[in-house]
């Protein structure tokens, strides 16, 4: 049989004669037949379509995000305006205060809305003073070294001596706050608050706890009375920023006095003692205990209700301490 010659410059494994293969391209239509060229001419046709959809597609669902993405900025950045003329009118109002310009912080109340809790209708009229007509002599008890009278906080009966101190007492029973020390100290600083509200002198306002002191929000936003009470400062404020105080107060009000703990560690017997007048007054210690934010807490179930308070420590179930 003749053999057939190679072709010249090609080995018979398809390389050239100085070993490098050649690169025949999987693309080549030289060795298509008419109609095998036709269909895949059309297939490349119709895959360049696609693909042109594609981008067009991909571009138009960009330019989409671009204008959602803009006019987000523009909400953000109208939003962030609307904070900074917030905080520069806020700061003017701080500015206010000071001594060379008009009222002096001691002297200004925060800002209210009309009283609805108890709690409310009782800030009321201390700061209206309208019930000096009907008590003996508040300024009196409130200038003692003793105030407030634990034996008139703790009795919950008026007593003409101790007015301010009598109508707190009378009023711990409508808080239904579970923890004994916690009422303690509830009643406590609503007493240290009413002799601020009826003096509204420096010495009374530098008694009150740091924490108790009206932040910038509670003297320009109005909100309710009993939320002064509240102790946590940025807990004050967050309730004023987002509480929709016509169907929310309530709950709120319950859950934060059935968990509410001072966590005092020492057995009840000790949150009183006796003065030296034979007296029984609040010891020292848990007066010094009560007068630092830090031992203040709130059960989990009201941040879980309430998550905007998340600033508030908390503690995963109610206690009595």
């Amino acid at each position: 049989m003749q053999s057939v010659a190679p072709i010249v410059g090609l080995s018979p494994h398809g390389n050239d004669q100085s070993g490098r293969g050649i690169a025949i391209s999987p693309r080549s239509v030289a060795h298509y037949t008419p109609t095998q060229l036709y269909r895949k001419r059309a297939f490349d046709r119709v895959n360049q379509r696609e693909t042109r959809t594609r981008k067009k597609e991909r571009v138009k669902c960009l330019q989409e995000e671009n204008v959602d993405l803009n006019s987000k900025i523009e909400s953000l950045q109208s939003e962030l305006l609307e904070l900074r003329a917030e905080r520069d009118q806020r700061s003017e109002h701080l500015r206010s205060l000071s001594p060379n310009n008009g009222p002096r912080v001691w002297e200004v109340y925060p800002v209210a809305l009309p009283p609805v809790t108890r709690l409310d209708h009782i800030m009321y009229h201390f700061r209206t003073r309208s019930l000096l007509g009907f008590l003996q002599d508040p300024m009196k008890e409130i200038a003692q070294t003793s105030f407030p009278s634990v034996v008139s906080l703790l009795n919950g009966r008026f007593t003409e001596d101790t007015p301010v101190a009598s109508i707190v007492g009378e009023h711990g029973p409508w808080m239904q706050i579970t923890s004994s020390a916690a009422r303690t100290a509830v009643m406590y600083n609503i007493c240290l608050y009413l002799r601020w509200l009826l003096s509204r002198s420096e010495s009374t306002y530098l008694a009150l706890p740091t924490h108790l002191r009206p932040t910038v929000m509670q003297l320009t936003t109005p909100h309710p009375m009993w939320v002064d009470i509240m102790p946590w400062p940025q807990g004050r404020d967050q309730l004023i920023s987002h509480m929709t105080w016509e169907t929310e107060q309530e709950k709120f009000r319950l859950l934060h006095n059935e968990t509410l703990s001072v966590n005092w560690p020492f057995p009840l017997s000790d949150i009183l003692v006796s003065d030296s007048n034979n007296d029984i007054a609040l010891n020292p210690s848990f007066e010094a205990h009560v007068r630092n934010i830090e031992n203040y807490t709130i059960g989990i179930q009201l941040t879980d209700n309430f998550p905007y308070m998340d600033s508030i420590p908390s503690h995963p179930v109610s206690r009595d301490d």
